[in-house]
């Protein structure tokens, strides 16, 4: 998906996104980035998700952090 995210910054791949945020799919994406193949890009792609304005700092956080917790069963509380 980070791979989707950040290489795609057409209108149209923007409207996708703002149009998941809006319909309540944040908490069903989950970030994620292929550091071995896309190394240098990290921060290149935690800012597509970052900067778009369409997103609440709830919804990012969640891309960001929960979704990630509650999938791999962590305690959220080690990473405060």
């Amino acid at each position: 998906m980070a791979k989707y995210i950040w290489s795609n910054q057409n209108k149209e791949i923007h409207t996708y996104r703002k149009t998941w945020g809006q319909k309540g799919f944040a908490k069903r994406i989950l970030y994620e980035i292929d550091l071995m193949i896309w190394f240098g890009l990290l921060k290149t792609s935690i800012s597509v998700i970052d900067n778009a304005y369409y997103l609440s700092e709830y919804q990012k956080r969640v891309i960001f952090f929960n979704n990630a917790v509650r999938f791999f069963n962590l305690d959220a509380s080690k990473f405060e």
